[in-house]
């Protein structure tokens, strides 16, 4: 297809391009607070470009309709740059390992696979059968690579977890590749544009070139919204699971995941559904060099540890810790805290990721061991009466919660919780401590769908000329997600592709 747009580069240089059509009318005042000197015209208009929108971009582009992305980061790809693990049914690599997976196992298996997820719904059965699609059209249409499979219970007992990759990233980046020249970064959508003629449906958006502060009003036939999660919206995420009210929370997600596109959908009088699961991991404490409440640091070997509530009792399988399912722990605890003790060999052995550096948010040093304990992200206690004057645990029930769990280890079996293999080992003094926190990482609540992508409000209508896809429609824009699952950035790419091809046959 022809560009619609000059692409806007990372230095924010100037929009415009020949596909586009602007009217005369001089400046209009949008709600965003600012100035434009006249609208623009396109078929569809994307507000996001991660997975979801991108794919949507290339469907409506493939249709052949004017597509224009906004994107508020200085690059496109949003959260998806590294996410290259990604759930497949009957693909042909299956096919290949010998693996055999069809559409009516994986439906079989989706209630343990989601926590009660229906495996009726639509848009599961769109994913149990389309998935192998998606995986195939990143690969021969997108050049991603084939880089193997993995079993992921989160995902149910069939090898279906594929990673593929795009160089040393994800297959998104081929999507940026091809329709790369649709995205205006540093460019935000400030507020949506409803008809003139009829207020219900939903015309475009008010966008900000964030260089600039220049506003313009973008007319659009039909408007996706696909801008992640709200998983950095700890507001949202309190209102979604109130039973973690008291407890640390810090993000594991992209800064730009903040529910901006939630709010917009509210501006349109979306229907949320599933926002109870919200996605929040239990694998990690906060970075002491950003404070409490802000970046995660994961514990890549906390299933080495014990992990104990301020009485002192053990409180679940420490190797099971990726499930979103072990957030509930912390909501259960005494006072909702929850410490992971180590033995100091093992804690001082643990590969610690910061989040803040992952983001580029951190302070540019390594964050080691030695340096979380130094900042006060960790405590050494040698004894039972530094577990006493250093921490806020019974160090009776402590004690008699690791004597417990040596003897476990000694059989090789741990009757009570179920840890398996060589995790499975004495914990001696000394000993450290580190508090866990809930990691909010992943949004499977968001705008509910009809089976085109359409966004529908609390009466269940379609909202005219708006549709959502991805993280901002709870991943597959149904309750059917449960607990969420592996690999759900292919129900990004599912929902955003249907979205696009929705939005580009709309009339």
């Amino acid at each position: 297809m022809i560009p619609l747009l000059l692409a806007l580069s990372c230095a924010g240089s100037s929009k415009g391009g020949d596909s586009a059509s602007e009217t005369d009318g001089g400046e209009t005042q949008t709600d965003g607070g600012g100035t434009t000197a006249g609208p623009l015209e396109v078929d569809v208009l994307v507000i996001g470009s991660g997975p979801a929108g991108l794919s949507a971009a290339w469907e409506a582009d493939q249709a052949g309709a004017r597509v224009l992305v906004v994107e508020r980061d200085e690059k496109p790809g949003g959260a998806g740059h590294y996410a290259r693990h990604l759930i497949g049914v009957g693909t042909r690599f299956q096919d290949e390992a010998g693996v055999v997976d069809n559409a009516d196992q994986l439906m079989m298996e989706w209630p343990a696979i989601s926590n009660g997820g229906s495996a009726t719904d639509p848009w599961v059965q769109a994913l149990a059968n389309d998935s192998d699609d998606v995986l195939h059209w990143l690969v021969d249409e997108l050049g991603g690579t084939f880089e193997g499979m993995m079993n992921d219970t989160s995902a149910g007992q069939t090898r279906r977890v594929h990673s593929i990759g795009f160089g040393t990233l994800g297959p998104v980046e081929g999507l940026v590749l091809a329709v790369g020249d649709l995205v205006w970064t540093s460019t935000e959508a400030t507020a949506l544009r409803f008809d003139p003629e009829d207020p219900s449906r939903v015309a475009g958006a008010f966008v900000r070139d964030l260089n600039t502060g220049e506003d313009l009003e973008v007319i659009a036939r039909s408007t996706v919204i696909a801008t992640g999660g709200f998983a950095r919206d700890f507001d949202r995420v309190r209102d979604a699971r109130p039973e973690l009210e008291g407890a640390l929370l810090v993000y594991e997600a992209k800064p730009s995941s903040d529910g901006g596109g939630h709010a917009l959908l509210e501006e349109a009088g979306a229907d949320f559904q599933n926002m109870e699961n919200h996605g929040l991991y239990l694998n990690g404490t906060y970075d002491p060099r950003t404070g409490l409440g802000e970046e995660g640091v994961l514990l890549g070997q906390l299933m080495f540890s014990v992990i104990a509530d301020l009485e002192g009792n053990r409180v679940g399988d420490e190797s099971q810790v990726l499930l979103f399912s072990q957030v509930d722990l912390l909501a259960e605890a005494p006072d909702k805290r929850l410490f992971a003790v180590f033995a100091e060999s093992d804690f001082n052995a643990l590969a610690l990721t910061s989040m803040a550096d992952s983001f580029g948010l951190g302070d540019g040093t390594t964050l080691t061991p030695s340096e979380l304990m130094r900042l006060g992200g960790a405590v050494r206690a040698t004894d039972i009466d530094g577990v006493r004057t250093l921490t806020p645990i019974d160090a009776d029930g402590l004690q008699a919660t690791l004597n417990r769990y040596g003897e476990l280890a000694a059989t090789g079996v741990d009757s009570d919780f179920g840890k398996q293999g060589t995790a499975l080992r004495t914990v001696l003094y000394p000993l450290v401590f580190v508090e866990l926190a809930a990691g909010s990482a992943k949004s499977f609540g968001g705008a509910r769908l009809d089976e085109q992508a359409r966004v529908l409000d609390a009466d269940g209508a379609v909202i005219p000329g708006l549709y959502a896809a991805g993280e901002a429609a709870g991943m597959l824009g149904t309750p059917a997600t449960g607990q969420g699952f592996g690999g759900s950035v292919t129900a990004c790419y599912l929902t955003g592709r249907v979205a696009g091809r929705s939005a580009a046959a709309a009339e």
